[in-house]
Parts: C-alpha cells; sequence; structure tokens
C-alpha cells in the first residue's frame, strides 16, 4: 500500500515540475502537504524549492512543514522553519 500512495505522490509531484504557470503558493502547499506524511525529506526540500522561487509561504504551508519536520524528528529543521514562521508574522495565530 505504502508504495502504491508513493507511487501517486511521484506522479504528482512530475505534474506539479511540469506546471509552468500556476505554481503559487496554493500549489506548493498542496504538494508539500501530499509529501509530509509519507516521504517528509522530500516536502522539506520542497520548501526550500519554495523558498528559492521567492514565494511567501503561509500559515498552511508552515503547518505542513512542520509536520513533516515532526515525520523526521529533526529539531534543526524544526527550528528553522520555526523562526521563519516567527519572521514572516505568523507568531501570535
Amino acid at each position: 500500500v505504502y508504495s502504491e500512495v508513493l507511487g501517486e505522490f511521484n506522479e504528482c509531484y512530475k505534474l506539479f515540475m511540469e506546471m509552468s504557470h500556476g505554481r503559487d503558493i496554493v500549489a506548493w502547499t498542496g504538494i508539500i502537504t501530499a509529501f509530509a506524511v509519507y516521504d517528509p525529506e522530500r516536502a522539506i526540500l520542497l520548501f526550500g524549492q519554495l523558498r528559492h522561487e521567492n514565494l511567501s509561504p503561509d500559515w498552511y504551508t508552515f503547518s505542513s512543514v512542520l509536520k513533516a519536520c515532526a515525520g523526521l524528528v529533526t529539531a534543526r529543521h524544526a527550528l528553522t522553519i520555526h523562526g521563519q514562521v516567527i519572521k514572516g508574522g505568523f507568531g501570535a495565530d
């Protein structure tokens, strides 16, 4: 079952990467959320790509990438993302 689900996510990822237009924060958050549970490392890498494209993550994006961090149990990633949450003005939410 895991390989079937991951295969579907990989197909979604392929389609996402082929998109030339419309890769807005909603699309990025969707693909990050899809990978957060089954492939958290890829979710974190995708978050890095999102930041590289100078998009501003929203609360939903941060929530998904933090879920990925929890799946990896990496305090360093979680602290980095937490810093970005605060810097982005989402600390009071």
